[in-house]
């Protein structure tokens, strides 16, 4: 069977279930990410990748298998940012979200300008992260940004 190339391809995001690509290089986090989310949403994690260039492979290979992706900012190889500046061409509506414990005002403008849809603290807001995958998984908008966090540049 012939394939298209990543780039000429248009995916279409599988329905039902919220399918979940999730670069997350600690074994621990990614176990409880895949609970959380598979128990909260009902989502499925289709794929996982613990460097920069095993998520690139694995997106290459499985363009219509996702309708977000999770990506954390420090791998064993490579980065986050690589990830989220080759996905950014390869969107097509889908939802990327960087999830990291380097939140600062920097990185998440970075993330944004890479083409990420949000950025989260993963251990500052993980309700914000939750709320906001659902809101991608039930169609419903997220809650509102706090004040606080508008102020201090907090997604």
């Amino acid at each position: 069977m012939p394939t298209a190339s990543a780039t000429t391809r248009r995916a279409r995001p599988p329905r039902g279930p919220l399918s979940i690509f999730m670069v997350e290089d600690e074994p621990l986090v990614q176990d409880s990410l895949r609970v959380v989310l598979g128990g909260f949403l009902g989502a499925e994690v289709v794929g996982s990748a613990h460097s920069e260039t095993e998520a690139i492979s694995w997106l290459q290979a499985h363009d219509d298998a996702w309708r977000l992706a999770v990506v954390d900012l420090f791998l064993q190889q490579g980065t986050g940012l690589g990830v989220l500046s080759w996905l950014a061409p390869m969107k097509n509506g889908r939802t990327v979200i960087a999830l990291t414990n380097a939140a600062t005002r920097a990185n998440r403008a970075q993330c944004l300008q890479l083409g990420a849809d949000a950025v989260f603290d993963k251990s500052e807001e993980i309700n914000e992260f939750l709320s906001f995958c659902e809101s991608r998984s039930t169609g419903l908008p997220a809650a509102q940004p706090t004040a606080t966090s508008r102020a201090t540049g907090r997604a």
